[in-house]
Protein backbone atom coordinates (compact mmCIF):
# COMPACT_ATOMS: atom_id res chain seq x y z
CA UNK A 1 0.00 0.00 0.00
CA UNK A 2 1.36 3.39 -1.01
CA UNK A 3 1.59 6.10 1.62
CA UNK A 4 1.78 9.89 1.47
CA UNK A 5 4.19 11.73 3.80
CA UNK A 6 2.27 14.68 5.21
CA UNK A 7 4.54 16.32 7.75
CA UNK A 8 7.76 16.25 9.75
CA UNK A 9 7.57 18.23 12.98
CA UNK A 10 8.53 18.54 16.66
CA UNK A 11 6.01 18.32 19.51
CA UNK A 12 6.86 18.54 23.21
CA UNK A 13 10.53 17.93 22.51
CA UNK A 14 10.06 14.90 20.27
CA UNK A 15 10.25 14.57 16.45
CA UNK A 16 7.42 12.96 14.49
CA UNK A 17 6.64 11.88 10.96
CA UNK A 18 3.01 12.12 9.82
CA UNK A 19 1.79 9.83 7.04
CA UNK A 20 -1.45 8.55 5.61
CA UNK A 21 -2.39 5.88 3.11
CA UNK A 22 -3.41 7.22 -0.27
CA UNK A 23 -7.19 7.55 -0.64
CA UNK A 24 -7.54 7.44 3.15
CA UNK A 25 -8.42 10.19 5.63
CA UNK A 26 -6.60 8.52 8.54
CA UNK A 27 -3.40 10.28 9.61
CA UNK A 28 -0.70 8.39 11.50
CA UNK A 29 1.81 10.19 13.73
CA UNK A 30 5.01 8.16 14.21
CA UNK A 31 7.63 9.12 16.86
CA UNK A 32 10.96 9.02 15.07
CA UNK A 33 13.66 8.23 17.63
CA UNK A 34 14.10 4.45 17.72
CA UNK A 35 11.78 4.08 14.72
CA UNK A 36 12.76 1.36 12.21
CA UNK A 37 11.77 2.18 8.65
CA UNK A 38 12.13 1.09 5.03
CA UNK A 39 11.08 3.58 2.37
CA UNK A 40 11.05 3.39 -1.40
CA UNK A 41 10.22 6.65 -3.15
CA UNK A 42 7.63 6.41 -5.93
CA UNK A 43 9.10 9.49 -7.63
CA UNK A 44 5.84 11.33 -7.08
CA UNK A 45 5.14 14.29 -4.81
CA UNK A 46 1.63 15.42 -3.92
CA UNK A 47 0.55 18.51 -2.02
CA UNK A 48 0.27 17.52 1.68
CA UNK A 49 -2.72 19.83 2.21
CA UNK A 50 -3.28 22.25 5.09
CA UNK A 51 -2.86 22.24 8.84
CA UNK A 52 -4.05 24.28 11.81
CA UNK A 53 -1.36 26.21 13.68
CA UNK A 54 -3.44 25.97 16.85
CA UNK A 55 -4.42 22.30 16.89
CA UNK A 56 -2.03 20.78 14.34
CA UNK A 57 -4.87 19.09 12.53
CA UNK A 58 -4.53 18.21 8.87
CA UNK A 59 -6.82 18.51 5.89
CA UNK A 60 -6.28 17.03 2.44
CA UNK A 61 -5.48 19.24 -0.54
CA UNK A 62 -8.79 19.97 -2.24
CA UNK A 63 -7.00 20.17 -5.60
CA UNK A 64 -5.05 16.92 -5.19
CA UNK A 65 -2.18 18.88 -6.71
CA UNK A 66 0.74 16.93 -8.19
CA UNK A 67 3.99 18.75 -7.28
CA UNK A 68 6.39 16.24 -8.87
CA UNK A 69 9.41 18.02 -10.34
CA UNK A 70 8.67 21.33 -8.64
CA UNK A 71 10.42 22.94 -5.69
CA UNK A 72 7.15 23.71 -3.89
CA UNK A 73 6.28 22.01 -0.61
CA UNK A 74 2.55 22.60 -1.09
CA UNK A 75 0.28 24.15 -3.71
CA UNK A 76 -0.65 27.84 -3.75
CA UNK A 77 -4.28 27.12 -2.85
CA UNK A 78 -3.23 25.35 0.36
CA UNK A 79 -0.55 27.96 1.16
CA UNK A 80 -3.18 30.67 0.87
CA UNK A 81 -5.59 28.75 3.10
CA UNK A 82 -2.94 28.45 5.82
CA UNK A 83 -2.06 32.11 5.27
CA UNK A 84 1.25 32.09 7.14
CA UNK A 85 3.57 32.99 4.25
CA UNK A 86 1.18 35.56 2.87
CA UNK A 87 0.89 37.27 6.26
CA UNK A 88 4.62 37.44 7.01
CA UNK A 89 6.34 37.58 3.62
CA UNK A 90 3.88 39.72 1.72
CA UNK A 91 2.06 41.55 4.56
CA UNK A 92 -1.24 40.30 3.21
CA UNK A 93 -4.66 40.22 4.82
CA UNK A 94 -5.16 37.39 7.31
CA UNK A 95 -8.33 35.53 6.41
CA UNK A 96 -7.53 32.31 8.28
CA UNK A 97 -9.29 32.41 11.68
CA UNK A 98 -6.82 30.01 13.33
CA UNK A 99 -3.85 32.03 12.06
CA UNK A 100 -5.35 35.28 13.34
CA UNK A 101 -5.87 33.72 16.77
CA UNK A 102 -2.38 32.19 16.68
CA UNK A 103 -0.71 35.53 15.89
CA UNK A 104 -2.75 37.24 18.60
CA UNK A 105 -1.11 35.05 21.24
CA UNK A 106 2.16 35.75 23.01
CA UNK A 107 5.34 35.21 21.02
CA UNK A 108 8.95 35.32 22.18
CA UNK A 109 12.24 36.59 20.82
CA UNK A 110 15.17 34.25 21.40
CA UNK A 111 18.91 34.20 20.88
CA UNK A 112 20.50 30.88 19.90
CA UNK A 113 24.12 29.76 19.80
CA UNK A 114 25.38 27.69 16.86
CA UNK A 115 28.92 26.34 16.57
CA UNK A 116 31.51 27.52 16.22
CA UNK A 117 30.61 31.10 17.28
CA UNK A 118 27.34 32.15 15.64
CA UNK A 119 24.44 33.72 17.51
CA UNK A 120 21.17 34.21 15.67
CA UNK A 121 17.98 35.99 16.69
CA UNK A 122 14.62 34.35 16.10
CA UNK A 123 10.99 34.21 17.19
CA UNK A 124 8.58 31.56 18.38
CA UNK A 125 5.07 31.33 19.74
CA UNK A 126 4.58 30.41 23.39
CA UNK A 127 2.60 27.40 22.15
CA UNK A 128 5.70 26.06 20.39
CA UNK A 129 8.29 27.67 22.64
CA UNK A 130 10.89 24.91 22.94
CA UNK A 131 9.76 22.94 19.89
CA UNK A 132 10.82 25.85 17.68
CA UNK A 133 14.29 25.63 19.22
CA UNK A 134 14.39 21.87 18.56
CA UNK A 135 13.40 22.55 14.94
CA UNK A 136 16.35 24.90 14.64
CA UNK A 137 18.71 22.61 16.58
CA UNK A 138 19.30 25.65 18.78
CA UNK A 139 20.77 23.77 21.71
CA UNK A 140 21.85 26.74 23.86
CA UNK A 141 19.44 29.65 23.96
CA UNK A 142 18.05 32.69 25.75
CA UNK A 143 14.53 34.14 25.62
CA UNK A 144 14.81 37.91 25.87
CA UNK A 145 11.55 39.64 24.84
CA UNK A 146 7.85 39.09 24.26
CA UNK A 147 5.10 40.53 22.07
CA UNK A 148 2.14 39.32 20.02
CA UNK A 149 2.76 37.52 16.77
CA UNK A 150 1.65 40.62 14.90
CA UNK A 151 4.50 42.68 16.39
CA UNK A 152 7.24 40.15 17.05
CA UNK A 153 9.01 40.38 13.70
CA UNK A 154 9.59 44.12 14.02
CA UNK A 155 11.65 43.66 17.18
CA UNK A 156 13.48 40.67 15.67
CA UNK A 157 14.49 42.72 12.64
CA UNK A 158 15.53 45.67 14.81
CA UNK A 159 17.82 43.48 16.92
CA UNK A 160 19.25 41.78 13.83
CA UNK A 161 19.98 45.10 12.13
CA UNK A 162 21.36 46.97 15.15
CA UNK A 163 23.60 44.15 16.43
CA UNK A 164 24.37 42.55 13.08
CA UNK A 165 22.91 39.19 14.14
CA UNK A 166 21.72 36.55 11.71
CA UNK A 167 18.02 35.72 11.44
CA UNK A 168 18.82 32.31 9.96
CA UNK A 169 21.59 29.70 9.90
CA UNK A 170 21.82 27.51 6.82
CA UNK A 171 21.31 23.76 6.95
CA UNK A 172 24.68 23.36 5.25
CA UNK A 173 26.39 25.19 8.12
CA UNK A 174 24.59 23.10 10.75
CA UNK A 175 25.60 19.89 8.98
CA UNK A 176 29.22 21.00 8.78
CA UNK A 177 29.48 21.35 12.56
CA UNK A 178 27.05 18.63 13.60
CA UNK A 179 29.73 16.41 15.10
CA UNK A 180 31.50 19.27 16.90
CA UNK A 181 31.12 19.13 20.67
CA UNK A 182 29.68 22.35 22.07
CA UNK A 183 31.94 24.32 24.42
CA UNK A 184 29.11 25.06 26.83
CA UNK A 185 30.82 27.57 29.10
CA UNK A 186 31.88 29.67 26.14
CA UNK A 187 28.47 29.36 24.47
CA UNK A 188 26.58 30.41 27.60
CA UNK A 189 28.92 33.34 28.12
CA UNK A 190 28.43 34.49 24.52
CA UNK A 191 24.65 34.34 24.91
CA UNK A 192 24.79 36.34 28.17
CA UNK A 193 26.99 39.03 26.62
CA UNK A 194 24.74 39.45 23.58
CA UNK A 195 21.62 39.47 25.81
CA UNK A 196 23.06 42.43 27.71
CA UNK A 197 23.86 44.19 24.44
CA UNK A 198 20.26 43.68 23.30
CA UNK A 199 18.95 45.22 26.55
CA UNK A 200 21.19 48.27 26.13
CA UNK A 201 20.23 48.70 22.47
CA UNK A 202 16.48 48.53 23.24
CA UNK A 203 16.64 51.05 26.10
CA UNK A 204 14.78 54.21 25.15
CA UNK A 205 13.18 52.64 22.07
CA UNK A 206 9.58 51.62 21.40
CA UNK A 207 10.65 48.03 22.11
CA UNK A 208 11.94 48.56 25.65
CA UNK A 209 8.62 47.56 27.24
CA UNK A 210 8.77 44.22 25.43
CA UNK A 211 11.94 43.08 27.21
CA UNK A 212 11.50 40.23 29.68
CA UNK A 213 12.15 41.18 33.31
CA UNK A 214 14.55 38.24 33.48
CA UNK A 215 16.30 36.50 30.58
CA UNK A 216 15.54 32.77 30.39
CA UNK A 217 18.83 31.05 29.64
CA UNK A 218 18.82 27.32 28.91
CA UNK A 219 19.96 24.20 27.07
CA UNK A 220 17.84 21.68 25.20
CA UNK A 221 17.79 18.07 26.34
CA UNK A 222 19.68 15.70 24.06
CA UNK A 223 17.55 13.47 21.81
CA UNK A 224 18.99 9.99 21.39
CA UNK A 225 22.05 10.13 23.63
CA UNK A 226 25.34 8.31 23.10
CA UNK A 227 25.44 8.78 19.32
CA UNK A 228 28.84 9.65 17.82
CA UNK A 229 28.12 12.19 15.09
CA UNK A 230 31.72 12.63 13.94
CA UNK A 231 31.25 10.24 11.00
CA UNK A 232 27.82 10.52 9.40
CA UNK A 233 27.08 10.35 5.68
CA UNK A 234 24.44 12.72 4.35
CA UNK A 235 22.24 11.22 1.62
CA UNK A 236 21.27 14.00 -0.76
CA UNK A 237 19.77 11.86 -3.53
CA UNK A 238 18.23 8.45 -3.04
CA UNK A 239 15.37 6.29 -4.29
CA UNK A 240 15.20 4.03 -1.25
CA UNK A 241 16.34 4.40 2.33
CA UNK A 242 15.94 2.61 5.63
CA UNK A 243 17.36 1.79 9.02
CA UNK A 244 16.75 2.59 12.68
CA UNK A 245 16.62 6.23 13.75
CA UNK A 246 19.27 7.01 16.37
CA UNK A 247 18.71 10.72 16.82
CA UNK A 248 17.21 13.80 15.16
CA UNK A 249 18.93 17.19 15.10
CA UNK A 250 16.63 19.92 13.86
CA UNK A 251 15.38 18.64 10.51
CA UNK A 252 18.21 16.11 10.10
CA UNK A 253 17.23 12.48 10.73
CA UNK A 254 20.23 10.32 11.64
CA UNK A 255 19.83 6.56 11.37
CA UNK A 256 21.89 3.39 11.43
CA UNK A 257 22.06 1.02 8.48
CA UNK A 258 24.54 -1.81 7.98
CA UNK A 259 26.52 -0.62 11.06
CA UNK A 260 27.03 2.87 9.57
CA UNK A 261 25.35 6.19 10.30
CA UNK A 262 23.47 8.06 7.58
CA UNK A 263 21.42 11.24 7.56
CA UNK A 264 18.56 12.64 5.49
CA UNK A 265 16.70 15.93 5.49
CA UNK A 266 13.34 15.10 7.09
CA UNK A 267 11.63 18.18 5.67
CA UNK A 268 12.41 17.08 2.12
CA UNK A 269 10.27 13.98 2.64
CA UNK A 270 7.10 16.06 2.97
CA UNK A 271 4.78 15.38 0.03
CA UNK A 272 6.57 12.24 -1.16
CA UNK A 273 4.53 9.18 -2.11
CA UNK A 274 6.25 6.04 -0.82
CA UNK A 275 5.92 2.32 -0.44
CA UNK A 276 7.31 0.34 2.49
CA UNK A 277 9.13 -2.85 1.41
CA UNK A 278 8.99 -5.77 3.84
CA UNK A 279 12.65 -6.59 3.24
CA UNK A 280 15.23 -4.41 4.96
CA UNK A 281 16.98 -1.94 2.69
CA UNK A 282 20.78 -2.16 2.95
CA UNK A 283 22.83 0.95 2.18
CA UNK A 284 26.49 1.06 1.21
CA UNK A 285 28.20 4.12 2.64
CA UNK A 286 31.16 6.05 1.35
CA UNK A 287 32.50 6.80 4.83
CA UNK A 288 32.44 10.52 4.14
CA UNK A 289 32.55 12.62 7.28
CA UNK A 290 29.60 14.97 7.56
CA UNK A 291 31.96 17.66 8.77
CA UNK A 292 33.52 17.75 5.30
CA UNK A 293 30.27 18.26 3.41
Amino acid sequence: MNKHIIDFFWHKGKPYLVTKELNSSHYQKEPLVGFKFNIKLKKKRLCPGTYSLLKWRYQECSEGKDLTGTGYRRCKVCEDKIGFKNAFLFNGNITNKDLREYLGQEHLVYLAQFPPDIIKVGTTSVLRKYDRLYEQDARIFAFIARATGFDIQSIERFISRELNLRESVSLRHKLKYLGLETMKDKAFNNIKVVSELVKKKLKGTEFEAWLLDEVELGELDAIGTGVDLSNVELLKKYTEVGGRVKTVRGRVVIFENNSELFAIDGKKLIGEVIEEPQQDIVLKGKNEQMGLI
